[in-house]
C-alpha cells in the first residue's frame, strides 16, 4: 500500500484482497476484503499474484506461474459537495460598465480527498434585477481560465498539487455585451438598487459529481448620468412635417414643432439652437422635458437664408441640442437636425408689364 506521498505500508493482515470467480473457470475478480484501516488515505495498492493449474490443492506436479504484480488505484468516493466562497466586500459596479469587466470573483473549496472530487467548475445559474428570475443570466458570465480540465475523462489521471487547485478553482464574473440599466431595476435595499446573482458549483472530474449549495451574490448597481436624446429623431429626407407659413408674426408655432427630449436620471434641460438659427427661430419650454419651436420674426420663404428644394418647396434647416440645467457637469445629446418647411403666403401677385407691348392695347 502507498499513502498520498508514496510511502510504503505494509498492512500486518494479508487477506486484504480476495479472487471470486468471474463467470468461467479461467476468469477470477479481485475484491477488497478490508483489513486496512483509513483506506481513503492511500493512493494505491500493489498486489503480487501467482496463477497455479492446481485449484484443488494438487499434492505433486503443481505449476505455478511466474509472479504478477497489479497495482489497484484508490478512489476517493466523492462524498463532500464543494463550497462556494463569495466576495468578503460589498460588490459595486456602475451601469453600462463595459463588456468584459471584472466585477467579483468566487472560489470553491471542497473536502474530498481526491483532487478529482475537488475540482469545482462554477456557473451562473441566474440573476434577477426584480421580479422574475433570468436564466441564463444575460449581464455576467463565468471566466474560469485555470480550469485545465472539464469532463471526467478530461480530468482523468491529473496530478495536481493544492497550489493548482486552489486556482483551477477561482473564477472571475465579469460582465458581458449586454448592459445593466440602473433604470430598468426595481430591485431595493432601501434606496439603492442591486441585481442578485446566483451561482454554483459543480464537480466536473467526478465520477458521481456532486453541487455545491447555491451562492448568492447582491451586486449593488450606482446610477450614471447619462446624456439626454431627443425625440422624434429628424427625417431630412422626409422633409415638410414641420411647416410654418411666411409673413407670420414672431412667436409663431411651426406645426408639428414639438421636440421631446428623453434623459435616463429625468433631469431637466434646455433646448439650445445653434448660432446661425437664432435670428429665425427659437424653442420655448416650460417644463423642461418638451420644448416648441417658433419663430422669432416674420420669415421670407423667398430669402437668401432658405433652401430652395424640389417642388418649389423652401426649407430652412435648424440644428438642436439638449443640455441638462441640473446636473453637475451638465451632458449634452446629441446635435440633431430638423427641416422646417416654410410655406407660401402667395405675397407676390402678377405685374403687369409696359401697356405697349401688350398685344391689343394701344
Amino acid at each position: 500500500m502507498f499513502d498520498k506521498n508514496n510511502k510504503e505500508y505494509k498492512p500486518p493482515v494479508k487477506d486484504i484482497f480476495e479472487f471470486r470467480d468471474g463467470g468461467d473457470k479461467f476468469t477470477k475478480q479481485i475484491f477488497y476484503v478490508g483489513g486496512v484501516p483509513e483506506l481513503p488515505n492511500y493512493r494505491r495498492a500493489k498486489v503480487t499474484i501467482i496463477v497455479s493449474d492446481c485449484a484443488d490443492g494438487c499434492a505433486d506436479g503443481v505449476m505455478t506461474s511466474d509472479q504478477i504484480e497489479i497495482t489497484i488505484s484508490i478512489q476517493d468516493v466523492n462524498d463532500q459537495k464543494p463550497e462556494l466562497i463569495g466576495p468578503q466586500n460589498e460588490v459595486l459596479m456602475e451601469e453600462n460598465t463595459p463588456k468584459d469587466t471584472e466585477i467579483f470573483s468566487v472560489r470553491a473549496i471542497d473536502a474530498d480527498e481526491s483532487p478529482a472530487n475537488q475540482i469545482t467548475k462554477i456557473n451562473i445559474h441566474s440573476c434577477r434585477i426584480g421580479g422574475k428570475g433570468l436564466s441564463p443570466c444575460p449581464y455576467f458570465k463565468v471566466l474560469q481560465d485555470g480550469l485545465g480540465c472539464s469532463s471526467v475523462n478530461d480530468c482523468e489521471g491529473l496530478d495536481i498539487d493544492a497550489g493548482q487547485l486552489a486556482q483551477m478553482n477561482q473564477a472571475k464574473i465579469l460582465t458581458t455585451d449586454f448592459s445593466v440599466d440602473y433604470e430598468s431595476i426595481t430591485n431595493s435595499d432601501g434606496s439603492r438598487k442591486y441585481i442578485s446573482v446566483s451561482i454554483i458549483g459543480s464537480n466536473i472530474a467526478a465520477i458521481n459529481p456532486l453541487d455545491s449549495d447555491e451562492l448568492t451574490v447582491m451586486v449593488y448597481v450606482e446610477d450614471k448620468n447619462e446624456k439626454p436624446t431627443l425625440e422624434p429623431k429628424p427625417e431630412v429626407s422626409k422633409p415638410g412635417s414641420l411647416k410654418v407659413k411666411e409673413n407670420m408674426d414672431a412667436h409663431t408655432d411651426v406645426t408639428n414643432g414639438i421636440i421631446k427630449v428623453n434623459d435616463p436620471e429625468g433631469s431637466k434641460v434646455e433646448f439650445i439652437l445653434a448660432e446661425e438659427d437664432q435670428p429665425y427661430f427659437t424653442i420655448i419650454s416650460t417644463d423642461g422635458k418638451t420644448g416648441k419651436i417658433q419663430t422669432t420674426q416674420k420669415l421670407d420663404r423667398e430669402a437668401d437664408y432658405t433652401e430652395k428644394e424640389a417642388e418649389g418647396r423652401n426649407t430652412y434647416r435648424i440644428r438642436v441640442k439638449a443640455r441638462e440645467i441640473d446636473e453637475s457637469p451638465p451632458l449634452e445629446s446629441q446635435e440633431m437636425t430638423y427641416v422646417i418647411e416654410i410655406e407660401d403666403e402667395n405675397d407676390n401677385g402678377p405685374r403687369i408689364g409696359d401697356a405697349t407691348k401688350i398685344e391689343g392695347i394701344k
